[in-house]
């Protein structure tokens, strides 16, 4: 099959955040793009429930404008044994503090979402993400965000790919000399107080790395390695760029969806 039929869906926003799930105090940094957990977390929030995660697979490119720290006020609220203030026959429920963190966020996010699965379920994500269930987030509650294209599109089995701003398997490491190696949560685990399940990917930013099936791969660590096209990899031709007088696609690496066994617990 050198063809496959996908959902394309743009969501942007003017800030967003993706925090790192064990850091929750001082900087709170943010990851650069979004991990796995929080794709399947906004794919809930359209769909309105859990969903069968393995019905489908996910790529993305993602990009912002900036990336900035700003203040952030959270109120710690725990439970009291005192007494209201000026009744003393009164208990107090909860008590609480006020304090003020930096929050690193990114300015002006872009996510280009792409779904592949059955075709009686990609129309359903279509309607969800026209009239999702919940208000939409691309990160955090407050990071509300809209759905400005969705379409269905034809993707053709990649020959041509640059490959950039996305997030690759780690497996992918061996073809490149450039990317960051990141631990993300992969799923979270709601029955066990949201812990999360990291897996190691690479990342991709600005720096975009080009093959060619045609005429050789660049930017390769062994160049002896083309087994790269062994691998399931896609092209979007409505996105080009001309690396050495020669036109590159857009790649596509597409992602298994975890939290099945979330979805079998509650459902």
């Amino acid at each position: 099959m050198d063809e496959l039929r996908v959902l394309s869906i743009r969501i942007e926003a003017i800030t967003t955040s993706f925090r790192y799930p064990n850091i929750m105090i001082t900087k709170l940094p943010t990851f650069d793009m979004p991990p796995p957990a929080t794709i399947y977390g906004n794919i809930c929030c359209a769909v309105g429930d859990w969903f069968n995660s393995e019905d489908i697979e996910f790529a993305y490119v993602f990009t912002s404008k900036a990336k900035c720290f700003d203040l952030e006020t959270t109120h710690v609220v725990k439970k009291s044994t005192g007494k209201l203030k000026g009744f003393s026959d009164m208990p107090k429920n909860t008590e609480g503090s006020i304090n003020v963190y930096e929050r690193e966020f990114l300015f002006m996010p872009i996510l280009d979402l792409y779904i592949k699965g059955k075709e009686g379920l990609l129309d359903k994500l279509e309607k969800s993400f026209i009239e999702p269930a919940f208000d939409f987030v691309i990160g955090r509650s407050q990071d509300l965000a809209s759905c400005t294209e969705i379409d269905f599109i034809t993707i053709k089995r990649a020959e041509s790919i640059h490959l950039d701003n996305t997030l690759l398997p780690w497996e992918y490491r061996k073809y490149f000399t450039s990317g960051k190696a990141v631990m993300m949560p992969e799923y979270l685990d709601y029955l066990q107080k949201r812990t999360p399940y990291l897996e190691r990917y690479l990342q991709l930013k600005n720096d975009a790395v080009f093959f060619s099936k045609k005429n050789g791969s660049l930017n390769f660590i062994n160049h002896k390695k083309d087994d790269i096209w062994d691998r399931d990899i896609w092209e979007d031709r409505r996105y080009c760029r001309r690396y050495k007088s020669a036109s590159f696609y857009r790649g596509l690496v597409f992602h298994k969806l975890k939290g099945m066994e979330l979805w079998k617990n509650i459902v």
